[in-house]
């Protein structure tokens, strides 16, 4: 019953919150140990601003990590080298990481008086929220404290913009991409709707989502779209 497994399920998702802000500190204890050239240590719990270029792939090799991966899990240590009360809470086992971790990438481009100030509005009840509550909870609180943060956050973003390609178990693949500019993606989106609304005008079999994926396609491809692929058409 629910009511029995219920108190073990929380225990061991506090157990894995535990285990995961240990790996976190040891990776911030790694950064802070492995400055770049001709730069000092940094001392305990400081934030190191120049790491060794290597760092990203030593900690890769040991997690059995891709490189970008590596980076990430360095980037996120970091981060909650900064974000102190946050990484108590993951360790207390009270937040989980996918929930502990937006707190410092959301804040990461704020100066420390601000994240500390973003920090301490969105905590208290962040243990209470979904990750989609508390986003917003820290897209508001960046807003009060820093309301130009959002901007600088985009554009920020925006120079990282990037199509990334990768297959699915069942032999399909996907095309994705990331850091776009929103009105433009917004109207791309649009465009698509529009397409695969004359498509169905036309005979096209299939819902919104799978002409919608070929209106994708057609377009990047450069293909006619003013009709659907003859394999949309009933009877191809």
């Amino acid at each position: 019953p629910r009511s029995t497994l219920f108190p073990y399920t929380t225990l061991f998702r506090s157990l894995t919150s535990w285990a995961q802000a240990r790996e976190l500190a040891v990776t911030a204890a790694l950064a802070r140990r492995r400055p770049a050239d001709r730069y000092p240590p940094a001392g305990p719990d400081e934030v190191p601003v120049h790491v060794s270029p290597d760092l990203d792939a030593e900690v890769a090799a040991a997690l059995t990590l891709t490189p970008a991966a590596g980076s990430v899990a360095v980037a996120l240590a970091l981060g909650f080298t900064r974000c102190r009360a946050t990484w108590a809470m993951l360790e207390a086992g009270w937040l989980d990481l996918p929930r502990a971790r937006l707190i410092p990438e959301y804040t990461a481009s704020l100066d420390a008086e601000h994240a500390a100030a973003v920090e301490a509005a969105v905590l208290p009840g962040a243990p209470d929220m979904t990750t989609g509550q508390l986003r917003r909870a820290l897209q508001r609180a960046i807003l009060a404290v820093d309301p130009a943060a959002v901007r600088r956050r985009r554009e920020a973003a925006e120079r990282h913009a990037r199509v990334d390609t990768w297959s699915d178990p069942e032999g399909t693949s996907n095309l994705a991409g990331y850091y776009l500019p929103p009105a433009q993606v917004l109207a791309a989106d649009r465009h698509l709707t529009q397409i695969a609304i004359a498509w169905k005008r036309q005979g096209a079999a299939g819902g919104m989502d799978l002409l919608r994926a070929w209106a994708y396609l057609a377009l990047l491809n450069g293909q006619d779209t003013s009709r659907p692929p003859a394999r949309l058409l009933p009877g191809t």
